[in-house]
């Protein structure tokens, strides 16, 4: 029985996808490929590889803003169409509530990639409110939306740091809010995580005023 193989054939995507994942970023590792994962620009060339060959998704991200790992984000949206669908029973009837046959969900911080909203639609067809505080990450934002035709079902709007969370113009029309919050109230607490050599980003990507509970809290306000 062959053992079950968890990496990614990183030599595999890039005969697939030269253009992204170039050869000369893959590095001879025994007898397999690696690659330089402490390099912004051969982690941001992975992730774009990967979306282009597992979900037909072209995205663009600038070196200075958070690069996001795919799995990652790919396990939140399954985590969160596995709750959404959820038969539940209606208290007053005892009859299973239906479940609805498309979603629509707010994404707090799209970021430049806007990777949530985007596997959201490609692998479920949820529609999706995405917002976010930074110029440059709201513009990636639109052009990955743009670049992949999903206009019709991906809303982006450009906040300000004191505005509500959840817009009041969509507080009413969605079915679930998520985010990938800012966790430090300062600098001195950014840190990447220890299996990660490369990391970037831009303070409001990472920093908030109060740190993760306060900025969570204020989903609930």
């Amino acid at each position: 029985m062959s053992k079950r193989k968890d990496w990614v054939d990183f030599e595999g995507l890039s005969e697939r996808h030269p253009d992204i994942l170039k050869k000369e970023y893959l590095i001879e590792c025994g007898d397999g490929v690696t690659l330089d994962f402490g390099d912004q620009k051969v982690s941001i060339a992975l992730t774009r590889a990967i979306l282009r060959d597992a979900f037909e998704i072209e995205m663009e991200i600038p070196r200075d803003r958070l690069c996001p790992p795919v799995p990652n984000r790919v396990n939140y949206i399954e985590w969160l169409h596995e709750i959404l669908n959820i038969k539940l029973v209606d208290p007053k009837t005892g009859k299973v509530r239906d479940v609805p046959k498309r979603f629509r969900g707010l994404d707090v911080g799209i970021g430049a990639s806007c990777i949530y909203p985007l596997l959201g639609h490609r692998m479920y067809g949820w529609n999706f409110v995405g917002t976010d505080i930074d110029r440059k990450s709201f513009d990636y934002a639109m052009r990955n939306v743009k670049r992949n035709g999903f206009e019709k079902h991906i809303d982006l709007k450009l906040v300000k740091p004191d505005d509500d969370l959840i817009p009041a113009t969509a507080v009413n029309t969605l079915d679930f809010c998520m985010c990938n919050p800012p966790f430090f109230e300062n600098e001195d607490e950014v840190s990447p995580h220890p299996s990660r050599t490369c990391f970037a980003g831009a303070n409001n990507e990472m920093i908030t005023r109060g740190g993760e509970k306060e900025f969570v809290s204020r989903i609930d306000r």
